[in-house]
């Protein structure tokens, strides 16, 4: 992510512009903690430096019906494959190829995140517009949705990220300033329409 955007992010964190969306999602709990006992420069200092990481796609998006059943372990879900798989309904399941790897932080790890059937061409079509009431994502986003001095680039994220990041903005628990702007195309979104558009814009390469 660009350095504006990600020093922004933690300046918002730090002003309480960006809250928790759930109280029960410890790693967003732990990243507001530790923002608010970082100095200024030592934010700004580690802005600069992740935004001059070159971002390197590790999820594939896979639409399914069924899964294969996933089990909470930490902060993700281990998909458990010897057993019986699971019906995946309206969600999205994200979760580590190899735990182990995981665990040992390993930053080569590669995800899997399992989507419903047909969201990906939905989701295109949302991103698409509708007219004047919500512009095509492209329009902030860029073409390849790869960012612009407006909006970060989002294509090829992780789902279950850019649908947190949309309910966020929705649900008011996301303010300030790129949040101010996301509002009103956020505002008529189902809970549908966000997962659709998590799944397609996640598909894409960065």
């Amino acid at each position: 992510m660009p350095f504006s955007y990600l020093s922004q992010q933690l300046r918002d964190m730090r002003s309480g512009a960006r809250k928790l969306v759930d109280v029960r999602f410890t790693p967003g709990a732990l990243m507001l903690q530790v923002i608010r006992q970082t100095s200024a420069t030592d934010a700004e200092a580690a802005a600069r430096y992740f935004s001059g990481l070159r971002y390197t796609k590790r999820v594939k998006v896979i639409e399914a019906d069924r899964i294969p059943q996933p089990v909470a372990h930490g902060f993700v879900y281990v998909f458990e494959r010897s057993r019986p798989k699971v019906s995946l309904g309206e969600r999205i399941i994200e979760g580590p190829d190899d735990p182990e790897r995981f665990e040992m932080r390993d930053p080569r790890t590669t995800y899997t995140a399992y989507v419903p059937v047909g969201s990906i061409v939905r989701g295109a079509a949302l991103a698409k517009g509708n007219g004047s009431a919500r512009p095509p994502c492209a329009l902030c986003h860029g073409p390849d949705l790869r960012g612009t001095s407006i909006g970060p680039p989002i294509a090829g994220r992780f789902p279950t990220y850019l649908f947190r990041q949309l309910y966020a903005v929705k649900s008011g628990t996301r303010e300030g300033t790129t949040a101010t702007l996301m509002k009103p195309i956020v505002a008529g979104l189902s809970r549908q329409d966000m997962i659709d558009l998590a799944a397609y814009v996640g598909s894409l390469g960065p």
